[in-house]
C-alpha cells in the first residue's frame, strides 16, 4: 500500500497528521471530524473497503518503558514513562 489509493476519500473536516506515514486502502472514506495522528516512527494503515465513522480518533504513539517489569499504569508515578 503506498499513500492513498484509488477511490480513497477523505471528508471536510477531517485532520490527517503526518501525512507520509498515513496509507489509505481502495475505496477508503473517512467522514467528517474524523483524526489520524502519525508519527516518523509509526503508521497507520488501513485496508481496502474501510469506512471510518465520523468523530474518529487514531493516534499512533511509540513509547520507551525503561522497566518491563513495571506494570504500564504504575510507570508513569514512578517516572519511567517517557
Amino acid at each position: 500500500m503506498d499513500g492513498f489509493s484509488e477511490g480513497a476519500e477523505i471528508r471536510p473536516g477531517v485532520i490527517v497528521n503526518n501525512c507520509s506515514q498515513v496509507f489509505l486502502g481502495k475505496n477508503v472514506i473517512l467522514r467528517p471530524n474524523s483524526i489520524l495522528m502519525a508519527t516518523d516512527n509509526a503508521t497507520i494503515k488501513i485496508e481496502d473497503d474501510v469506512l471510518v465513522g465520523p468523530g474518529v480518533h487514531m493516534y499512533v504513539i511509540n513509547h520507551s518503558f525503561s522497566d518491563r517489569e513495571v506494570i504500564i499504569k504504575d510507570m508513569r508515578k514512578q517516572n519511567l514513562l517517557f
